[in-house]
């Protein structure tokens, strides 16, 4: 999978599950800017600015770094 192909979830909200989407549809955050689980690959992983993770590298794998406010801040194979 290129690298490219998961760019477009930049700058979007991540939404793990359906009641975080709610809330934030209820903050005024439109559709089209709210990522969900459901927009990831199956072998997917969001790491927050906090988390630790292994340096295996799997390259089917997508890396999602979410920061502090939730958004996506980037995308990464591996």
């Amino acid at each position: 999978m290129p690298e490219n192909a998961h760019a477009h979830l930049v700058g979007k909200h991540f939404a793990p599950d359906a009641a975080k989407r709610d809330a934030l549809v209820a903050d005024g955050v439109p559709h089209a800017k709210i990522a969900t689980k459901e927009d990831l690959p199956e072998k997917h992983r969001v790491l927050g600015p906090n988390s630790m993770a292994t340096m295996d590298f799997q390259p089917d794998r997508l890396n999602v770094k979410v920061g502090a406010a939730g958004v996506i801040e980037s995308v990464k194979m591996g």
